[in-house]
């Protein structure tokens, strides 16, 4: 879910389920633990903001395959022993499920093109090495696009977009005025306008080549 969202979610743990109960010899009762596991795993680790959370969705759906197995064990007569040994196992595999989802998951994001919440979170923090460097040298650039983001991210919350995408693209939209940044009337201090100096054409690529050089700063810097 932190990828392709709830619904593509639930759909492959019910893909899944159905899949291992056909392996363990067409046994609904492990079609509907699997399936069980499967959603409660993907409710949990939806719109996650840390990684911890992908270890804590995995022990959750170990404990609700856990809680089912135990369920249907007992009601099947199985020893109280054999029960708790699967119960164990459950936890386990849910656990490292979860460690191996968080190991993976930048792997997942650069095969997929696609950016987690966690990612997003990670960009819009202020000591991000370009955020850093637009505070020192284009300082009213910076605070623009900080204005931009939080307009940004509160219309994306009514309308039920991404606020966090949305943040993230505004903090990041104006780095390209960092190569030349005194030609933006924003950074400009003391009257001083260079623009002065130059014909209008020249001071038109100046200000148009801030969108290119954005895009190549971008990916020099592997922003996704």
């Amino acid at each position: 879910p932190a990828i392709v969202g709830g619904a593509p979610a639930v759909l492959s743990a019910l893909i899944i389920a159905v899949v291992f109960g056909i392996i363990q010899n067409n046994s609904i009762e492990f079609t509907l633990i699997a399936f069980l596991s499967g959603v409660v795993g993907g409710f949990v680790s939806s719109n996650v903001r840390k990684r911890s959370k992908l270890v804590r969705a995995g022990l959750l759906a170990g404990a609700t395959a856990a809680i089912a197995g135990a369920a249907i064990g007992l009601l099947n007569g199985f020893s109280f022993g054999l029960v708790g040994q699967q119960t164990i196992v459950a936890l386990i595999v849910g656990l490292l499920t979860g460690i191996l989802a968080v190991g993976l998951l930048p792997v997942f994001e650069h095969v997929f093109k696609v950016s987690t919440e966690i990612t997003l979170l990670e960009l819009t923090d202020f000591n991000h090495p370009l955020l850093r460097q637009m505070q020192m040298e284009a300082p009213g650039t910076y605070h623009h696009s900080l204005m931009v983001a939080n307009l940004s991210e509160n219309a994306a919350a009514e309308i039920g977009a991404s606020p966090l995408l949305c943040r993230a693209c505004c903090l990041f939209h104006d780095i390209g005025k960092l190569v030349k940044p005194e030609y933006f009337t924003e950074n400009q201090r003391d009257g001083v306008n260079p623009h002065d100096e130059k014909n209008h054409s020249m001071s038109a690529l100046v200000i148009k080549a801030h969108v290119k050089e954005g895009v190549e700063m971008a990916r020099k810097n592997k922003l996704p």
